[in-house]
């Protein structure tokens, strides 16, 4: 049930994405496409500093298969800007269900409630950016927390109505489904609100980040 859910969300072309949250009264999506871990998330900010949204995610390992629905939440802890950077940190998590396969290759079905508290620092200027998240994600003998850590730069700085490039390096480990810490060099092009973000990984998944404020 919740794949077919999730397969209806990313068949929708309105739904352009964006992260984490944008400004007060805005709706913000997001979606990954990707081998191992893809989702559709959108929230709304109802304040400056926190969002509420829903999020639904796809896992696979080739052994293990997991789909999931999750309530989420998003508050800005910290925020310090100067001249030329801003720095931030970010709580977030959600409650969930979640349901799929333990292995392929036998008939054992997973079905479980987990909750999912998370931890984010994110450092950007208009030529360097970097990103270092934990997030737990838990449920009745499941563990899939999941570590992402991103460093990049932009080619060179534009303005606001023109498209900037930039070289983002990302290793991603999700336990129980990543065989290995996936690394994944991508290029990412900025334009306005759109983010849009293209690479293959170092086990050869090609991935896709496209997100959006309105």
């Amino acid at each position: 049930m919740i794949k077919f859910i999730f397969i209806c969300f990313l068949s929708l072309p309105t739904l352009l994405f964006s992260a984490p949250m944008g400004f007060k009264g805005s709706v913000t999506s997001m979606t990954d496409i990707s081998k191992r871990h893809s989702f559709i998330e959108t929230n709304y900010a109802y304040d400056a500093k926190s969002a509420i949204g829903v999020k639904l995610f796809h896992m696979d390992n080739n052994n293990r298969i997991r789909d999931g629905i999750e309530i989420n939440h998003i508050h800005r802890l910290f925020r310090k800007n100067t001249k030329h950077s801003q720095m931030n940190w970010w709580l977030f998590g959600g409650i969930g269900y979640l349901e799929g396969s333990y292995e392929a290759i036998n008939d054992k079905e997973l079905s479980t409630a987990f909750v999912s508290p998370g931890l984010q620092w994110d450092y950007e200027t208009k030529r360097v950016y970097a990103l270092v998240s934990h997030q737990l994600i838990r449920g009745d003998s499941t563990n899939h927390d999941t570590t992402k850590l991103k460093a990049g730069f932009s080619f060179y700085e534009t303005g606001y109505n023109q498209t900037q490039p930039w070289f983002i390096l990302e290793m991603t480990n999700i336990n129980g489904i990543t065989p290995q810490l996936e690394i994944t060099p991508t290029i990412r092009l900025i334009n306005k609100s759109l983010y849009l973000e293209g690479g293959i990984s170092n086990m050869g998944n090609p991935k896709i980040h496209v997100m959006y404020t309105f």
